[in-house]
């Protein structure tokens, strides 16, 4: 199957961080991340500015992994 590389993941449970780029490039893929979400990956994505004040980060963090354990 068709491989993507995530910024950081954690695979035993399909969650994962993309960061986005200030740059001018392009950052979301639909049709990728439609992909990965088809195989049960989820998603968070995160700013430069989101790690200045991480608590939302944490707090989505805590909410996936809570989630997913739920789940599993």
């Amino acid at each position: 199957g068709r491989q993507h590389r995530l910024d950081f993941a954690w695979p035993e449970r399909r969650i994962a961080i993309e960061c986005e780029a200030e740059d001018g490039w392009p950052v979301r893929d639909p049709a990728r991340e439609a992909h990965l979400r088809r195989h049960g990956w989820l998603l968070l994505h995160v700013r430069t500015v989101d790690l200045h004040e991480p608590t939302t980060l944490l707090d989505a963090l805590k909410e996936a992994f809570t989630r997913r354990q739920l789940a599993a």
